[in-house]
């Protein structure tokens, strides 16, 4: 007996040994015979002097106790049956899984067999090189079925044969367990890899069939370059049209107005017989046609996806349109429609140059287009009076809009808005204000540059956010989790309401007569309010290296009264700046009042600041005042540190009331009273 031959004999003696037991006696005795080798004694005399394997098992048994095999077997018995009954469930989902591929295998098998039966209408090269690509690649596909075939046999087999072995201690007839059709094929021919070779050979052949279809504008060139070879053209002669309605698939539509046309007229660019329909009823006009279909595992022979032009005569202006798409784009060029709503998974939206009434756009993954380059539609604007958007992820860019009501509700898309205008005041039936633009976001990246609108209502958790040059009359802004909120060279008539937890939120050339702050964590900063905007040499209002909007701003006074109220561990700061040779027109103008109530914790920052009064109630804050002058200012304090110092004499006052453990320093040139 030789040291193989031993060891297994043993290991199947063992059986009953925990794994871990079993495993250290094994390597006990090939330690032991490795070592007598290395002495240089003969392997079959060393095993001959040991006890035979099952005398050995039985030795070890009996130091477990009486009842160690019985109470092992019961134990390998139940481990048995419950790794049978895993197998069954594993082997159920694999055989779900592999009915889902087959049944996707054999749909997209016949549609491309149906592919090939279509191609009557093409040209004698293109029908060759199409039917040659498409059965050379149902080949390879076959190929790549076969392996996922025995691939899921194999995994079942390994799982069922295991735990049957187990259960019932005996082996499986082999040549069942080992049965797969890639090994039959083998067998037949006698050789090995048969398949990976056929299919090698085909997919070089494939490639060439493709080059050629390539070079001569055929179907595969269309398909991937989405190119329809096939036009037709429908009119609609009804005359009280109010709705266009498509729900369906893959599509593009492009909807624009002809003033030369007197019906709808409807083009249909495809590249494979559909069924196209038109339906008219209760005035809505319903597009139907056949969904485009995948016709192969690796998608190389898909359907250019088909398209859609309505045309509109002037008389149907304000005409509804709902389109329901699954992945597809819908253009709107120059045309004037009622309420829009557009439903896409996937989809891109490009509007110029229209008059809309309402416009509603729902989409997982969209892109909106408000302005182009195109020549045609540079520097043209819409009109939408109400614009509703519901995106997950994506790009939204609304340029050179006017209306009166704009609502985004975003999860991660990235938003940039442009040149719109929403300047008419609204009221619910409460005669409540509602907000012209209201935007919600929950992460992404938000850009808006000159909006004019006269409320504007903004939420946002972890967003980036940049509002600059634009114009309101009331702003309402909430912050949180992390998000960056910055606002800069903007007019706030009435008032700024915002509300801040754990973000940051910077003012900057901004000016509003009324500013209303909550914070709760997180970072406020106040730069240059109510002051002008400096050009490169200083001139704040002469100079033409201002641009327009920078030019009416800086005609705007407004000094705002500021209301502060922080919960917890705030940090706020008003900063403006001091008069110097780059900008001697610093410190031109001054807040009106700054009170500051609630300071848990935290710090607040005032400097280089022209303040009329100041009152502050804090605990446990730090305030550090510099350069601040005023009129009237007061500070109760419970616990925290004040230091409040003034470069130049003016004769400055400050009233405190403190606890005794809370820290003033205060300069020589200012007053304190207590």
């Amino acid at each position: 007996m030789d040291q193989r031959e031993f060891l297994t004999q043993l290991a199947e003696e063992l059986k009953y040994l925990k794994p871990k037991d079993q495993n250290e006696v094994i390597k006990f005795y090939q330690q032991k015979i490795n070592t007598a080798i290395d002495y240089g004694e003969k392997e079959e005399k060393v095993i001959a002097s040991f006890p035979s394997p099952k005398a050995i098992a039985e030795d070890i048994y009996k130091t477990k106790g009486v009842a160690y095999i019985e109470l092992r077997k019961k134990a390998m018995k139940r481990q048995a049956i419950v790794n049978f009954i895993t197998s069954i469930v594993v082997s159920l989902i694999i055989l779900a899984i592999f009915a889902y591929i087959t049944f996707i295998f054999g749909s997209m098998s016949v549609n491309l067999i149906k592919l090939l039966t279509q191609t009557n209408k093409f040209e004698l090269l293109d029908q060759i090189s199409l039917i040659i690509s498409g059965i050379l690649l149902l080949i390879v596909e076959l190929v790549i079925f076969i392996y996922f075939v025995d691939l899921c046999y194999l995994i079942i087999m390994y799982f069922i044969t295991g735990s049957y072995q187990q259960l019932k201690k005996k082996e499986i007839n082999e040549k069942i367990a080992n049965f797969s059709i890639s090994g039959t094929i083998n067998k037949l021919f006698k050789k090995e890899k048969v398949l990976v070779k056929i299919a090698i050979v085909v997919f070089f052949i494939l490639i060439g069939s493709a080059v050629l279809n390539i070079t001569t504008k055929g179907y595969l060139y269309r398909s991937n370059n989405n190119i329809n070879s096939i036009t037709e053209e429908y009119e609609v002669t009804e005359n009280n049209l109010e709705k266009i309605v498509y729900k369906g698939s893959t599509a593009n539509f492009t909807i624009t107005t002809d003033d030369t046309i007197d019906n709808i007229l409807i083009t249909y660019y495809h590249e494979l017989e559909h069924n196209f329909n038109l339906k008219t009823e209760n005035n809505v006009l319903t597009i139907e046609f056949d969904d485009n279909k995948t016709y192969d595992f690796l998608d190389l022979l898909k359907e250019p996806t088909q398209t859609v032009v309505i045309k509109l005569p002037s008389k149907y202006n304000y005409i509804d349109l709902d389109l329901a798409i699954s992945i597809g784009n819908v253009n709107i060029l120059s045309s004037n429609l009622g309420d829009v709503s557009l439903t896409t998974t996937t989809g891109g939206y490009q509007i110029y140059n229209s008059n809309i009434e309402s416009l509603t756009i729902n989409t997982n993954k969209g892109t909106l287009i408000t302005s182009t380059e195109e020549e045609a539609y540079k520097n043209t604007s819409n009109n939408i009076k109400n614009i509703s958007i519901n995106v997950l992820e994506g790009n939204i860019n609304i340029h050179n809009t006017k209306g009166e009501k704009l609502n985004i509700i975003n999860s991660s898309a990235n938003i940039d808005i442009k040149n719109i205008e929403f300047t008419n005041p609204l009221f619910n039936d409460e005669n409540e204000n509602i907000p012209n633009v209201n935007l919600s976001s929950n992460s992404g990246k938000m850009t808006i540059n000159r909006m004019n609108c006269y409320s504007f209502n903004y939420y946002s958790t972890s967003t980036i956010t940049t509002i600059y040059e634009s114009d309101m009359s009331l702003c309402t802004v909430s912050a949180q989790a992390t998000s960056s909120f910055t606002i800069t060279k903007t007019i706030i008539k009435d008032k700024l309401d915002a509300f801040v937890s754990g973000s940051y939120f910077i003012c900057e050339y901004v000016k509003s007569n009324n500013i209303k702050l909550e914070g709760n964590s997180g970072n406020i900063y106040l730069y240059n309010l109510s002051e002008n905007i400096p050009d490169k040499k200083g001139n704040s209002l002469e100079d033409v290296e201002l641009n327009e909007f920078e030019k009416e701003f800086n005609k705007i006074q407004l000094y705002p009264v500021i209301t502060v109220y922080n919960k917890l561990s705030t940090k706020f700061a008003v900063e403006n700046d001091l008069p110097n040779d780059e900008n001697p027109y610093g410190l031109q103008s001054s807040i009106k009042s700054l009170t500051v109530t609630g300071q848990e914790k935290g710090s607040v920052i005032l400097k280089d600041t022209k303040i009329e009064t100041i009152s502050m109630i804090t605990n446990n804050a730090i305030i550090d005042m510099e350069n601040v002058y005023g009129n009237d200012y007061y500070v109760k304090m419970q616990d925290g540190q004040l230091a409040y110092y003034n470069t130049e004499s003016t004769n400055q006052e400050i009233k405190i009331e403190r606890n005794m453990s809370a820290l003033v320093e205060v300069g020589n040139n200012i007053t304190k009273v207590e």
